[in-house]
């Protein structure tokens, strides 16, 4: 593709493609923010999340490899070409964060913060797809 010349999958040919493209956007930016500002603060002496992953029962190094891929993942969620990259990231941490809150932790009703955000993730990756076609 010759330089200066744009990517026919992001230009948007409707009215409809070009809202789900801005909002598809934001939301993208929106969750690269959370995780990035949420996750930066698992690496902390004094973290929230220590006492849940010693409740857990995993070492202090996977806290800290749960937070690094977040933080990797929510960076890589807004370059375009890394972004499938930062959702399986974000997503296998998501879908770890469900199972050891309702099966290791036996409290189901915190699970719903992770299948929320893994939610809005793949509505993310579903749009991603769709403009993609």
């Amino acid at each position: 593709m010759p330089a200066g010349e744009a990517v026919p999958a992001l230009i948007p040919r409707t009215w409809f493609q070009t809202v789900t493209l801005v909002t598809g956007w934001l939301l993208r930016v929106a969750l690269a923010v959370f995780f990035f500002t949420v996750c930066s603060r698992t690496f902390g002496a004094h973290s929230m999340w220590i006492p849940i992953f010693v409740r857990i029962g995993v070492p202090a190094w996977f806290r800290y490899l749960a937070g690094a891929l977040q933080v990797a993942g929510a960076i890589l969620l807004v370059i375009p070409r890394t972004f499938l990259i930062g959702a399986l990231f974000i997503g296998c941490t998501m879908i770890g964060a469900i199972l050891s809150w309702m099966v290791v932790l036996h409290e189901p009703q915190s699970a719903l913060v992770p299948v929320i955000l893994l939610t809005l993730l793949a509505a993310c990756v579903v749009q991603h797809f769709w403009l993609a076609r």
